[in-house]
């Protein structure tokens, strides 16, 4: 078992997108082994496709270590795990405070219903149309 949760550990880790693709469709590879450490992985080495593939996954708990994912992320990954509602409904953590523009972002999501933040991004010229969802 060891052996097929640290192959996608590092798959994840080195942003392999089709290797991750190709372990998460065997039942026997857990992508939440070690305490998500594939998630963790691909979250601070900035692998935006891979962890979107990570979080797809209900084993998958990005809020895992204290939101460890989301401490070391970029940005646009920051954005992606806020969706999930396992970190959505956890503590924020004080480096996400630090950065107003995304904190402002997540607060919106937590307070109101989609549309409201798809509102709110509009009117703040961050999207246009519905390219993004909250």
């Amino acid at each position: 078992m060891f052996f097929r949760s640290y192959a996608i550990q590092c798959a994840a880790e080195y942003g392999h997108l089709e290797v991750v693709r190709l372990l998460l469709q065997d039942s026997r590879v857990d992508p939440s082994a070690n305490d998500n450490k594939a998630t963790i992985s691909a979250s601070q080495m900035k692998h935006l496709f891979v962890v979107n593939l990570l979080l797809a996954d209900s084993r998958v708990d990005p809020s895992a270590r204290g939101n460890e994912a989301l401490k070391r992320s970029n940005k646009p990954i920051r954005r992606l795990l806020l969706r999930h509602p396992q970190v959505a409904s956890t503590p924020f953590p004080n480096e996400l405070k630090e950065d107003e523009d995304t904190y402002q972002f997540a607060l919106q999501c937590r307070r109101w219903c989609k549309r409201s933040a798809l509102a709110f991004l509009r009117e703040h010229r961050r999207v246009s149309g519905d390219t993004f969802m909250c």
